[in-house]
């Protein structure tokens, strides 16, 4: 993303009010990166190459954190 980095990006969805689950995907998943994404709202960071059911678990974790959120604001 020419300009902002994923972490620019997840402060702006944050920022603009938008509840939905993040997933960081990076060549770069050390244990520090993992800890900043993680401590800034996203739900997981997956390493490439990754495997499609981790994907899926983390997304399923995500969609299913995200509806309950929205579910204790009501």
């Amino acid at each position: 993303m020419p300009g902002m980095d994923g972490f620019g990006l997840l402060k702006e969805i944050r920022a603009s009010g938008i509840e939905t689950a993040v997933v960081f995907i990076s060549a770069h998943a050390d244990t520090q990166t993992r800890a900043r994404a993680i401590s800034n709202g996203a739900v997981a960071l997956l390493a490439k190459p990754f495997r499609f059911d981790d994907l899926s678990e983390v997304l399923s974790r995500g969609i299913k954190e995200t509806l309950a959120a929205r579910e204790n604001k009501e």
